[in-house]
């Protein structure tokens, strides 16, 4: 047994390891019975989002600059992915506006709920607005929902028409026929 020595350092650890007859320890969860009946957790699924371009992107995060979410649901006004972050652009809006009332409206105790108000309101633009650069449909919790039912294509169309000079649209007109310049035989 002294001939199978070898003379190097590195490899000391492991004569004394032969030569006390031990073995490779198992893993614990591995030896025990239980470990072999618990079933392995079922495999985590991503959500797929739909592809969004780099305009709708860049628009999206613009939505949370405010006063700038109406002009970018009236310059994307077919992007469902404008919408979401546009209406939920707006609601913030709202909400910044409804701080400043409180500053007024509750007087002792309104210009410290005010701030606290509008400094959350801002770090959730912030973060918002990287959300959706990113590419993500992300809705605000609560707020989110509540941005759904915000009617912004009537907004949207008003304040087209009264940007561009257009008179508004009647659908009774749309539904007749137009004359056309022939002579009808």
């Amino acid at each position: 047994m002294l001939d199978n020595k070898v003379e190097s350092s590195s490899s000391a650890p492991v004569e004394n390891a032969q030569s006390q007859n031990t073995q490779p320890v198992q893993p614990v969860a591995a030896q025990s019975p239980t470990a072999a009946s618990v079933s392995s957790p079922a495999p985590v699924t991503a959500i797929v989002q739909p592809a969004v371009s780099s305009d709708d992107r860049l628009w999206g995060a613009i939505c949370y600059i405010p006063m700038m979410a109406l002009l970018a649901l009236i310059v994307r006004p077919e992007s469902a992915y404008v919408k979401l972050h546009g209406k939920q652009g707006l609601l913030m809006l709202g909400l910044f506006f409804c701080t400043v009332i409180m500053y007024v409206l509750f007087w002792p105790l309104g210009p410290i709920l005010g701030m606290l108000g509008q400094f959350v309101l801002f770090v959730l633009s912030i973060y918002s607005a990287y959300l959706a650069f990113m590419g993500n449909w992300w809705k605000i919790p609560v707020l989110g929902d509540v941005a759904e039912k915000l009617p912004v294509t009537v907004l949207t169309k008003a304040a087209t028409q009264a940007i561009t000079g257009q008179q508004p649209t009647s659908t009774q007109d749309a539904e007749q026929p137009q004359s056309s310049d022939k002579p009808q035989s």
